[in-house]
């Protein structure tokens, strides 16, 4: 996972190299995403709401309107809600981190000499870790136990911005991202109320995902 990560950071690096004839966006910034998880095998549905911190990148050709935008993310999320098919209930508190990579083609409206209206759609890739415990009692002793699971899925991407260039080549960029996931394999021990797993190795699952989120950030135009 680290590997992967580390080789889409290169990537969007590389962009530096690219021609001079052209503008590049480089931002940082921070959002507030919503997330569903659904896995209808097993009529279970939880919601998250989570809080990541972006890097994002646009490269535009000068004078063209179709450009390349990428992003990565990390961050912290919290489970609110879970259900079956019969009843819900507060989600049991588990830590879960995620990461977040996305590339995607960029169709750039220009809104005037200081601000644009980038739209992006692609794929996206997330991986997630989370960890459960609960109490155990195992010969009248109380412990507690923790439980790991690990998650990569798969699915579509859609960003739009408004960025706003107010002097120089600073840039202000509030903005709204979805996600439409579709693919997902799964290892570990998920511990939840209405839903367990036990797998040794990745095994793909049927799931699906949405995930909206509202962001902003600050960055540099060259």
């Amino acid at each position: 996972m680290k590997s992967i990560i580390s080789r889409a950071i290169l990537v969007i690096l590389l962009f530096t190299a690219l021609p001079a004839f052209s503008e590049q966006y480089y931002g940082w910034g921070a959002g507030i995403n919503n997330f569903t998880d659904n896995f209808p095998k097993d009529n279970y549905i939880r919601q998250q709401l989570s809080v990541n911190f972006i890097f994002s990148f646009y490269y535009f050709p000068d004078d063209f309107p179709l450009g390349v935008y990428a992003k990565i993310s990390s961050g912290w999320a919290s489970l609110s809600m879970e259900a079956n098919n019969r009843e819900s209930m507060k989600a049991r508190k588990s830590n879960v981190f995620e990461n977040r990579i996305a590339a995607a083609p960029s169709f750039r409206m220009q809104l005037g000499s200081k601000s644009l209206l980038p739209i992006s759609i692609g794929p996206t890739i997330i991986f997630s870790s989370e960890e459960t415990s609960e109490d155990a009692y195992v010969h009248a002793d109380a412990g507690s136990k923790t439980y790991r699971y690990q998650s990569v899925s798969g699915g579509i991407t859609g960003d739009i911005a408004f960025i706003i260039i107010p002097g120089s080549n600073f840039f202000i960029r509030p903005g709204l991202s979805f996600d439409y996931i579709f693919l997902r394999t799964e290892k570990g021990e998920m511990r939840m109320n209405y839903r367990t797993t036990h797998n040794s190795t990745f095994r793909g699952t049927p799931y699906y995902a949405f995930n909206t989120s509202f962001y902003f950030g600050l960055g540099r135009r060259f």
